[in-house]
Order: C-alpha cells, then sequence, then structure tokens
C-alpha cells in the first residue's frame, strides 16, 4: 500500500514494514550550541545528527539506514515513549548522505507527519589547519650544517614575536636543513641569528638574513645563502620597474591602455616600450642610483615623475618603482571648422600576409583589400607577404577587412578589428593557404575488341621454267689424207 505524508511519497514494503527515504530535509538545523550538547547522543567533540520521524502511529519498532556519506544501522532514542521516533547517530558530511527509516507497522501504518527529517546536529570540533616551515642552508655550493636560525610570528599589527616551543631556534642538520612542524596557519618571520654571521660570513640571498612567509599550505621551504667574506661573491644586483599612469583631459584615470611610452636611463639602460596595462621592468642592475626620464609623447604632456626628478636607488634583491603620469593634451580651438584636433590620439591598423604552402614568387603575390569603416568609408589596398598594409589616424570604431579571391589560393573570413581610446594600434594576419588541385583521374587504356585473323596469301605460281636449247653438235674435223706420189 502506499501512502502520502506532507507531500512525500512512501511505500510499505509489505503489511509489517513501512520505508520511507529521506528527502533532504533540515539541512539547514546546525545547532552546535543545542541545550543538550554534550549530553548522550550529542557528543561535542565528535559532532552528532538527531533524526526524527513522525509521527508514529501503530508503528512498535523503527530503525534507520545511512548510506553515501555515511554508514551505519541505528536503533530509535529517547525519548522512546514519544509521539514521534528519535534517532541519534554519528556526524556524516550531508552532502551525498543517504538515509531510509524502516517502521514494524505490523498490518497498521505510521501516523500523519512531516516524515524523516534532521532535526538539529553539528559537525563537531574541527582543528585548525596546520603546515611546516623548512629551511635550507648553503654556501652556493655545499649546504652547511650547525647554522642557528630564529622563528617569529606576526602580532597581528606591525610587530613579531618570537615563537615559543623547545624546537626555536634551532640548528641546520648534516644535510643543511632543519623545519618547523605544526604550524598554525599564518604570517612568520625566519631570522638567521648564527655568530657567524659577524665573524667571515656574510648574507647573499636574502640580503638582510630575514625572511617572511605566510604560511597558508602545507609546506614551505626557504632557502638562506652565505658566502666567507674572503670569497667575494656575486655583486649585489636589483631591478627598476616603471609604471605608467594616464590622465584624460578631465583628469580622470585611465585605467586600460595600450599607448606606448619609451623612456632613458642612466647609467645607461636600454628600455622597451610600456604602457598602463603593460609596465617596463628591467633585468638584473648593480646596486646604485639611476636616473629615469621619459621621452616626449605627441599626445600626452608630462604631469609628475615619482621619486623626484626621476633619481632612483637600486637596492640588493629589491625592486625599485618609478611611476610616471601623463595627461591627454587638450584639444586646440577648431581651425578647420570641422572640430577635430590633430594632435588628437587616433588608431592605426597593421595588416600583414602569410602564404602557407608557398612556391616561388608567392612572396611578392598581391592580394587585394577592402576596408569598410565606420560612417561608411572605404579604403582599397594591396598586400603582399613582404610588405604589410598600415591604415593610420583612423577613427575610433570597427573596421572590417575583406580579402578578394585569387586564383589558386584559400581566401581567408573577413577580420573584424575595432579601435578604441584604450586599444588604439591593432596588428591582423591575413592567413592564405594554397589550394592543392585534386589529381585528374586517369582512364585506363581501352582494350581492343578481338578480329577475326586474316587469310594468308595464296602463294603465287611459279613462272615456267626458261627453255634451254640443246647445244648443237660440233663438226667432225676433216682428216686430210695425204696423196702418196707413184
Amino acid at each position: 500500500m502506499s501512502f502520502t505524508l506532507s507531500g512525500v511519497a512512501a511505500v510499505a514494503t509489505n503489511d509489517d514494514t513501512y520505508t520511507e527515504v529521506w528527502d533532504g530535509r533540515g539541512t539547514d538545523s546546525e545547532d552546535c550550541n543545542h541545550p543538550e550538547a554534550g549530553e548522550p547522543g550529542r557528543p561535542i567533540e565528535d559532532g552528532w545528527i538527531h533524526w526524527v520521524f513522525s509521527t508514529k502511529g501503530e508503528s512498535t519498532g523503527a530503525e534507520l539506514s545511512l548510506g553515501g556519506t555515511g554508514s551505519g544501522t541505528y536503533g530509535p532514542g529517547e525519548p522512546l515513549d514519544a509521539q514521534v521516533w528519535h534517532f541519534y547517530t554519528p556526524y556524516f558530511d550531508l552532502d551525498g548522505l543517504d538515509a531510509t527509516v524502516t517502521l514494524y507497522v505490523y498490518g497498521g501504518e505510521p501516523g500523519p507527519g512531516g516524515g524523516l527529517v534532521i532535526s538539529d546536529y553539528c559537525p563537531g570540533e574541527v582543528d585548525d589547519p596546520t603546515g611546516t616551515i623548512w629551511v635550507e642552508k648553503t654556501d652556493g655550493y655545499d649546504f652547511l650544517s650547525g647554522w642557528e636560525f630564529t622563528l617569529y610570528k606576526s602580532d597581528g599589527l606591525d610587530g613579531w614575536e618570537i615563537v615559543v616551543r623547545d624546537d626555536n631556534p634551532q640548528e641546520t642538520n648534516e644535510d643543511g636543513e632543519l623545519y618547523w612542524g605544526n604550524l598554525p596557519y599564518g604570517k612568520y618571520k625566519i631570522v638567521e641569528t648564527d655568530d657567524r654571521l659577524d665573524n667571515g660570513w656574510t648574507n647573499t640571498s636574502p640580503g638582510n638574513g630575514e625572511q617572511e612567509v605566510d604560511l597558508k599550505e602545507e609546506s614551505i621551504v626557504e632557502r638562506f645563502t652565505n658566502v666567507e667574506k674572503d670569497e667575494p661573491g656575486p655583486d649585489p644586483q636589483g631591478k627598476i620597474e616603471i609604471v605608467k599612469v594616464l590622465l584624460d583631459r578631465e583628469g580622470v584615470e585611465i585605467t586600460d591602455s595600450d599607448v606606448q611610452f619609451n623612456a632613458t636611463i642612466y647609467p645607461e639602460v636600454e628600455v622597451d616600450w610600456f604602457s598602463v596595462n603593460d609596465p617596463w621592468l628591467s633585468g638584473d642592475l648593480d646596486v646604485g642610483e639611476y636616473v629615469v626620464t621619459e621621452q616626449v609623447h605627441s599626445n600626452y604632456n608630462f604631469v609628475s615623475i615619482s621619486p623626484a626628478d626621476g633619481k632612483v636607488e637600486v637596492e640588493e634583491g629589491k625592486t625599485a618603482t618609478v611611476t610616471i603620469t601623463n595627461q591627454m593634451k587638450p584639444l586646440p580651438p577648431p581651425s578647420n571648422g570641422n572640430g577635430r584636433d590633430p594632435r588628437d590620439p587616433t588608431g592605426t591598423i597593421v595588416i600583414n600576409k602569410e602564404v602557407k604552402n608557398a612556391e616561388s614568387g608567392d612572396r611578392t603575390k598581391e592580394f587585394d583589400l577592402t576596408i569598410e569603416g565606420p560612417d561608411g568609408k572605404v579604403w582599397t589596398r594591396t598586400l603582399t607577404v613582404e610588405h604589410e598594409v598600415r591604415l593610420s589616424n583612423l577613427d575610433w570604431g570597427k573596421y572590417v577587412i575583406t580579402e578578394s579571391e585569387v586564383d589558386g589560393f584559400i581566401i581567408p573570413e573577413p577580420i573584424e578589428v575595432e579601435v578604441l581610446r584604450t586599444s588604439q594600434y591593432k596588428t591582423v594576419t591575413f592567413v592564405n593557404e594554397r589550394e592543392v588541385p585534386e589529381p585528374e583521374p586517369v582512364e585506363p587504356d581501352p582494350v581492343p575488341e578481338p578480329t577475326a585473323p586474316e587469310p594468308e596469301p595464296e602463294p603465287e605460281p611459279e613462272p615456267p621454267l626458261a627453255e634451254v636449247p640443246e647445244p648443237e653438235p660440233e663438226p667432225e674435223p676433216e682428216v686430210l689424207t695425204p696423196e702418196v706420189p707413184t
């Protein structure tokens, strides 16, 4: 049979039992300050979950089974004579917890009510997280043992107080290491307090022999390096950072800008371009005084530089910051009636060409471009791999660049760029790829149809033999008989 309790569907598995699956109610009932906290069923240290099923109705027994993040089967708890069933279980993570209550009704059914719900719970006491601070001691080549360090903890204001424990201060072991474990998360300072610092040794990293750390993970490792004074180490060095601040014509700071500036530093230091979005940071510089001077910009007036006169002191292991402020130049009275200030910042678009599967001569192959800008303005340009196209003095707005078809090449989709006050310099690249022609199908040679064999020619009759005349007989020679005289 099926029941509906306060909108919760439940099913009796047979005539003697009734089961209901917890639908997640009561997860907002955390109450670690419950009046009965610490009593049986509600241990403060480990936490608890107090479940209630209402109402008993005609059931004479019940049990609660937990799954998911929970486990175990639990019988009813006090008060047993109430009209509802109470269950007390250990605390389990509620995210992913499953629960099923089974009532033994013996032919009856539960009474009306709200079904299975968490009445109150407490996760228990959670220990504060702790971590470990490690120290490695080296002379730049080998690890050093027997060096003393002392650990301090922030007092929450501007001061430091020593961490009171048996292993503070302590010395590095034979591997040049030491550590403080089980430290509550927070800010600490490691100080090298070895007597040898005043007797032939000096700090090189960190330069003052102190290192502040913010412990908010399981382990932090810091390395201290010292050298003997009679073995000079590398020259102490630091860095210079130049930060740009821009103001518009009304004096309001521009927080997003790629307008580029340049500066010179004496003694001679090479400076790259920098902007609001991209401050400049030097490489390692020898400690000492430097003077930073910004080059004149055509569209912005110089306002200030800090420190004064651009004089900055580079200290070992530190970065000295120079801040230069400029303001956009005011518009002059219009002289040509259109109100346009020739010094007012405008935009630039640079278009490059790249050809894949290039063949000989493709570097000078010409590609025609059409650029459509704001207010219907149109430009046409010819682009090659060797020669970029540059459009300057462009009004702010959107520009669509389209490339015309060229035989033998795959033409890319149009490119849309937007020139803004905060993004005045745009670079785009059109990438073309040579079309690879499909090979033409090769038709097989036709098979000749079989033909009847030609008849052999009949032999020509042999010509008759010429008659050879028989030779005439030669005459017999005449015999002369000599006359005999008488």
